[in-house]
């Protein structure tokens, strides 16, 4: 069985984007475009992999990094590794928040497959 990503957010170019070339490493995807929605995937899936964009609207992804950890925590689960995908990437604030990497928009193919390979360096 492939293993799971978890993408969360609304942008289609950059979930389409994330989609081809996820797909490319062998692992299946599934995507939230929403708090709500990404919670619900957590409770009901194991995932190897989260990439969350820190601009979807109505959505602070630092909470959001932050309420994925304590669930991690009460449900008793490994830490998914987080990547968020940003403007400008405020490292300190990430790895508080339990986020593991931040990479910087535009996003490109050597970005993913680095960011790729340093959490899932079996799947690159």
């Amino acid at each position: 069985m492939a293993s799971r990503v978890l993408i969360i957010g609304d942008d289609a170019n950059l979930t389409d984007f994330l989609i081809a070339r996820i797909k490319e490493y062998g692992l299946e995807v599934e995507c939230a475009i929403n708090t709500n929605e990404a919670m619900d995937f957590l409770f009901q899936n194991n995932y190897s992999l989260i990439f969350m964009d820190m601009q979807t609207p109505g959505l602070s992804g630092y909470s959001l990094g932050s309420s994925i950890r304590k669930f991690e925590h009460y449900k008793a689960k490994l830490a998914v590794p987080i990547i968020a995908i940003c403007e400008s990437p405020d490292e300190s604030k990430c790895l508080t928040s339990g986020i593991n990497l931040c990479i910087s928009k535009p996003l490109s193919a050597e970005k993913l497959s680095d960011s790729v390979s340093k959490l899932l360096p079996h799947r690159v």
